[in-house]
């Protein structure tokens, strides 16, 4: 039995359906339709041009409709069924998504951990200074100071 129907998903079938001269209205009211009011399509162009990618990563396409809008802009309607395909890229998309969000929940956690060690670091000096400048407003003697809170004889004459 042969099949009586086809498929206006697939690339075969929007052509079948859309892809001739004769049925060019129906295709720009179909994308009109579809399409926001700033690009609603005057004249459209068949073509069919395989833009090859540079890398196996990269999807390749298929440019069949070639458009130009009321306001002059041009650009290009692609209708094809390459599931298998983008499921791929979006796959590694998503899997450098997860390596580059990871790589910097990390670099920021790490982040904070630096920035509370130095926090600390910086509190607990004022904290001595604070001291050492208590101490030598009590005219304590300034070795007693260096020998209490580590500090250097040149820093607690600056305080």
């Amino acid at each position: 039995m042969v099949a009586k129907y086809f498929n206006p998903y697939t690339d075969f079938g929007f052509k079948k359906l859309f892809g001739e001269e004769g049925s060019k209205d129906l295709l720009i009211d179909f994308l009109n339709q579809l399409l926001p009011i700033h690009h609603q399509i005057q004249q459209l162009t068949f073509k069919n041009t395989e833009n090859l990618p540079d890398t196996i990563a990269e999807r390749k396409a298929i440019f069949d409709i070639y458009c130009e809008s009321r306001t002059g802009d041009k650009f290009i309607v692609e209708m094809q069924e390459q599931y298998e395909q983008y499921k791929k890229s979006l796959v590694q998309y998503l899997e450098i998504k997860n390596v580059f969000d990871t790589a910097f929940e990390e670099g920021e956690k790490v982040g904070i951990e630096k920035g509370e060690k130095v926090g600390i670091e910086q509190g607990i000096e004022r904290g001595i200074e604070k001291v050492a400048k208590a101490l030598k407003e009590q005219n304590i003697a300034i070795e007693i100071i260096v020998e209490s809170t580590g500090l250097s004889y040149q820093a607690i004459q600056r305080i």
